[in-house]
């Protein structure tokens, strides 16, 4: 079954194709699915609260990449600290009690090859591709104007 949007119908409302195959045959729906309305309230409340926590990703991520920096310097070559490496040494139990939650309330093939290839990357990085994720989310949208 494959889902991809469809341009927009209205103010408020996304569309959706799903293709299903069965026995050799495809079959197309067209769905219409309508978005919650959030007040300009609402939006701006979610926006400061991406930003925030990109302006934290973002910090950390530079401290990170200080700490990898000077151990390059150190050391006379390049040298990054994996996310599992630093998370360990801060706290090791909430990186079991992490694991555990994952294996056991989700699928455990989420922990094997996806978060243990993440945690294998400098930290540095990726906490600033979180704090680039967060600021996508947190920013203002532009909206036409004409004079």
């Amino acid at each position: 079954m494959l889902c991809f949007p469809v341009p927009e119908t209205g103010k408020g409302s996304t569309s959706r194709a799903t293709i299903a195959i069965l026995h050799g045959a495809a079959y197309v729906s067209h769905t219409v699915v309508r978005l919650p309305n959030l007040s300009q309230n609402e939006e701006a409340m979610f926006r400061v609260i991406f930003r925030a926590l990109a302006f934290f990703s973002l910090a950390v991520a530079v401290i990170m990449a200080v700490i990898d920096a000077t151990r390059s310097i150190a050391a006379s070559a390049l040298t990054f600290t994996p996310l599992r490496e630093s998370w360990s040494s801060v706290s090791p139990e909430t990186l079991n009690q992490f694991q555990m939650l994952i294996q056991q309330h989700t699928l455990p093939m989420l922990w094997d090859p996806v978060l243990v290839s993440v945690l294998n990357m400098p930290g540095w990085a990726v906490f600033a591709a979180l704090a680039v994720l967060f600021l996508a989310l947190g920013h203002r949208r532009r909206r036409p104007t004409f004079a």
